[in-house]
């Protein structure tokens, strides 16, 4: 793959952290009492989450970011799947997780790719 494919602009890697840590921000928090539309906010968050991990693992080559795609499609705000309670606990922190680390083994790797080049 080429070096100009693995370029990310800084717009989406700023914009990957934030999205991913309001997502994490906001599945760690649905494990409290809240209304049916802080879940509705919660399935578009991490669905767009998770779909721009995909999209920039796709600019930078990361080919393991394509096993994210199940994560967007359960949290998908257009067809969405229902689960007990207490698996939804667990999935939202599982979530929290897997964003968190993916996002930052994209800036790892993006920083290391700068170092290699001089930058």
């Amino acid at each position: 793959m080429s070096e100009e494919k693995k370029k990310v602009n800084p717009p989406l890697r700023v914009a990957t952290v934030v999205v991913v840590l309001a997502a994490a921000g906001v599945l760690i928090g649905a494990l409290g009492r809240h209304p049916y539309s802080y879940y509705t906010v919660l399935r578009w968050l991490a669905c767009s989450a998770a779909v721009m991990l995909v999209w920039r693992g796709a600019v930078q080559g990361a080919k393991w970011a394509w096993a994210l795609v199940p994560l967007a499609i359960l949290f998908n705000p257009i067809a969405p799947l229902h689960f007990s309670v207490s698996t939804w606990r667990a999935l939202d922190i599982a979530a929290a997780v897997v964003l968190v680390l993916a996002v930052i083994l994209m800036e790892v790797a993006t920083l290391l790719r700068k170092r290699r080049r001089g930058h």
